[in-house]
């Protein structure tokens, strides 16, 4: 993903790169991009922030689920209070336009678990 600036403090400057590990999950040896190995979830985020070289820093990881999951327990857990539905509605059809957004990017003869 494109490289954004940000400033935390009003006289540095910070790089941050996200990227998702599973893009790098084809081959013989997949890796995770870093040169680890495929983590076992591929909704997992790679955040790396640094005011220098950023894939050269701490790389944070996080999971979308972990990220849901924490969303869920902020929010009074389940079953979702009336008053929190329409955020987790929002959410919901935004990973829904993200999901066929990626399956559209697919050759049309190709299907989920082709190699």
């Amino acid at each position: 993903m494109e490289m954004k600036r940000f400033s935390g403090d009003y006289h540095k400057e910070f790089t941050v790169c996200i990227g998702l590990p599973v893009e790098w999950d084809f081959g013989k040896k997949p890796c995770d991009g870093l040169g680890g190995p495929q983590p076992d979830d591929a909704l997992t985020i790679d955040v790396a922030i640094s005011d220098d070289e950023p894939w050269e820093s701490a790389v944070y990881r996080i999971s979308l689920h972990e990220i849901a999951d924490d969303m869920i327990a902020c929010i009074g857990g389940a079953p979702i209070q009336p008053k929190h539905i329409r955020s987790v509605d929002r959410l919901i059809v935004g990973l829904r336009e993200l999901a066929d957004k990626l399956e559209s990017a697919k050759s049309p003869t190709r299907q989920i678990g082709d190699v």
